[in-house]
């Protein structure tokens, strides 16, 4: 698997995609759940979604897609070099029709889209209501703790901007990866 070149430590997600044999299809949903068990024990791992792809047009293979992410690169790494997982993909191997393809993503354009999935398969509503219940507590919190922690007097618009980049570092990196597992039956739930 190719290391994507970063000077950061950021979050980052992973997109797979499996080209699966007709007749092995049920070895490889007990091949993900076996490897999404144990990914989730290693340092990092904020979940895995795989789903069928909707590309149904060919005989010779089943189209599948994974979608995980990891906080930090680092601890991606740390993943993708563990001899756990090079087990996990050793077992993989029969399985496939042809050879895994790979693609790494970092920042918040996956808070909620999923490859393959046109945007329109996951309702707008159901994406403004997940986003409501990460903002409004967070926002309220910070509106009560940064008065507490910034000085006396600071002007309105400077305590208004330090509050914006906190909610978006907050959302990218830590409140919408969470929102997004808890709620990726309902979200993802037509997809």
């Amino acid at each position: 698997m190719e290391t994507l070149a970063t000077g950061t430590d950021e979050p980052i997600t992973v997109i797979v995609s499996y080209h699966i044999k007709p007749d092995r299809e049920e070895d490889f949903k007990q091949w993900v759940s076996g490897i999404i068990r144990t990914a989730g024990t290693f340092d990092g791992h904020q979940g895995g979604y795989f789903f069928r792809s909707p590309d149904r047009t060919s005989k010779q293979y089943i189209a599948y897609k994974a979608v995980f992410r990891f906080d930090h690169h680092s601890n991606l790494i740390t993943w993708e070099e563990s001899k756990e997982r090079q087990s996990w993909l050793v077992q993989l191997q029969p399985l496939l029709e042809k050879k895994l393809q790979y693609e790494k993503h970092e920042g918040m354009e996956f808070w909620f889209d999923l490859p393959d999935i046109p945007p329109k398969t996951i309702p707008r509503y159901k994406m403004a209501i997940v986003t409501l219940l990460a903002v409004y507590p967070l926002i309220l919190t910070l509106y009560t703790l940064l008065p507490l922690v910034l000085p006396a007097g600071i002007p309105k618009f400077i305590t208004i901007l330090i509050s914006c980049v906190c909610t978006c570092l907050l959302m990218t990196w830590f409140v919408m990866p969470f929102m997004t597992r808890i709620f990726s039956s309902w979200l993802f739930k037509d997809a």
